[in-house]
């Protein structure tokens, strides 16, 4: 198996065959793998090497005349126009190798896909630099990431559509300027955001930590009888968090801390406070995880603050190297060449 670069898979097209019919090379030499492959590509005044993994579909527009003589054949796929969203009035789709990357001759690697899901990032990370690369995904890095052992240095770095690295070393290419910024939290603006909460929801931790576990879950089932709905007078009961949500301020505004406490819970979806979790405790239904009352209002402490940051963005932005990029749970900004990367 040849690793991604110019030269490995030009060694391939010179001492293989390729798939029958087509300019398209195994990725593996015991061909046992026809969806793993590259395909030559011919420029203008150059080759690229097209790797692909798995398949895309691709339409091509046709005549009524061409739909009529291929309806029905075996192995063709037509279409005639019945949705908004179709393409053309007559049209053949047809199956073409999926891309995740380009390899040129200058030994860079070009990523090309939007994200890269599961099985993309096992074949990249096994393809890059086997036995050191790994190609993840990852909230902290607002989507794919790549980290690996090259040129004698661990590298840490996010993974983008138009992301143009050198093979051996995963450097970028020297026409691409990429800044990285990491989302931080400013505390003076987040505590600003959590002071109506915190004084109330802390009477309703010193209340809780002096309960039992069923003495919380029979209140809390008392209060989901209260306010969930019936649709169609059975016994099946409806809460939406939102709604949820919007009686918990209610009951905090009024006084009633313990109350607005296991409220948020509902509305938070803390472990085993769903409505099906409620109506099951002390059913003999074990199967639900359910959060001790000590820590239910930290618990909500943490859900609301994350809410309140996703609402308002108190953040502020440090610039991190490329190469060795340090993930955020808010995310990451990306700037190539001095326009935002859509990721």
């Amino acid at each position: 198996m040849p690793y991604l670069t110019y030269k490995g898979l030009q060694h391939v097209t010179h001492t293989q065959d390729p798939f029958r019919g087509t300019m398209n090379f195994p990725m593996y030499s015991d061909r046992r793998q026809p969806y793993s492959l590259f395909r030559v590509v011919e420029t203008e005044n150059d080759i690229e090497y097209h790797v692909c993994y798995g398949r895309d579909w691709e339409s091509k527009e046709i005549t009524e005349q061409k739909y009529n003589l291929l309806k029905g054949v075996r192995g063709k796929r037509v279409s005639k126009k019945d949705r908004d969203y179709e393409p053309y009035p007559f049209y053949e789709t047809i199956a073409i190798p999926r891309a995740l990357a380009i390899v040129r001759s200058d030994n860079t690697i070009e990523f090309v896909r939007d994200s890269y899901w599961q099985g993309d990032r096992k074949k990249m990370s096994e393809w890059i630099k086997p036995h050191s690369c790994y190609m993840f995904d990852s909230y902290r890095y607002s989507g794919n990431g790549l980290t690996a052992h090259a040129n004698g240095q661990d590298v840490h770095m996010p993974i983008f559509k138009g992301l143009r690295l050198d093979a051996e070393t995963l450097k970028p290419h020297e026409s691409q300027n990429i800044q990285v910024f990491r989302k931080v939290v400013d505390r003076k603006r987040a505590k600003v955001l959590m002071e109506g909460y915190k004084d109330k929801l802390d009477v309703a931790h010193a209340m809780l930590k002096c309960l039992d576990m069923d003495t919380m879950m029979v209140s809390a089932k008392d209060l989901l009888e209260e306010h969930a709905s019936k649709p169609d007078e059975g016994n099946w009961k409806y809460l939406g968090s939102d709604e949820a949500m919007r009686i918990g301020d209610n009951l905090l505004e009024s006084g009633s801390e313990f109350e607005a406490s296991l409220m948020y819970a509902m509305a938070l979806g803390i472990n085993g406070f769903s409505v099906y979790a409620l109506e099951s405790y002390g059913n003999g239904h074990t199967r639900y995880n359910t959060c001790e009352p000590k820590n239910v209002v930290p618990r909500i402490k943490t859900s609301l603050a994350k809410k309140a940051y996703e609402t308002h963005k108190p953040f502020y932005e440090v610039e991190v190297p490329f190469m060795n990029t340090k993930g955020s749970e808010w995310g990451l900004r990306v700037v190539l060449n001095g326009v935002d990367v859509v990721r």
